[in-house]
């Protein structure tokens, strides 16, 4: 068996692993929330690597008859995937494998969701579909920050000097974004 063949079992066994826990058998909403988004992770660092793996692999490419035999290889886009794999794996561990406590676990993954919400809600109006759909968002930030309120490492945070002195409701939303 050659390393290509023990690459592709191992990226099988991974998405194994990923949907062996069924999204549906869960019954708290917020659990559910949260395996919803750790699959998403998990399986985009999957078709990153599967693409980058079929990229490396340039003799089943297909390219056009004029060319004659050539390898095609696109190094800028193997390290773009490596990157978008390695990021995805990082946030993957962060977020949900290595937080320690509950507090610490709830920290992360509500800070993690709300950096993406605050990114999207500086996003012009124009690229939304719907007025509805931003204003939704933008309760649901509302909500994760009432969270985050009463999470002892998030108060922690902002008992800190350097975020005593801030404008809290300004640097909130930007300060999730640095230290999600």
């Amino acid at each position: 068996m050659d390393s290509r063949q023990e690459f592709l079992i191992l990226l099988d066994l991974l998405a194994q692993v990923i949907n062996a826990v069924r999204v549906s058998s869960i019954k708290d909403d917020n659990e559910r929330e949260r395996l919803i988004y750790s699959h998403n992770l998990a399986n985009r660092f999957i078709q990153y690597a599967l693409t980058q793996f079929h990229l490396c692999n340039a003799e089943r490419v297909e390219t056009l008859p004029s060319l004659g035999n050539v390898r095609v290889g696109d190094p800028a886009s193997i390290d773009v995937l490596t990157r978008a794999a390695m990021e995805a794996f990082l946030v993957f561990h962060r977020v949900f494998y290595s937080p320690a406590t509950k507090d610490e676990k709830d920290y992360r993954y509500w800070t993690y969701k709300a950096a993406g919400l605050v990114q999207r809600q500086n996003l012009p109006d124009s690229i939304f579909e719907h007025a509805k759909q931003k204003a939704e968002e933008k309760r649901i930030l509302e909500e994760i920050f009432a969270k985050l309120d009463s999470n002892s490492i998030y108060k922690a945070h902002w008992r800190c000097p350097q975020t005593l002195n801030r404008n809290r409701s300004a640097s909130k939303s930007r300060a999730l974004i640095s230290f999600t």
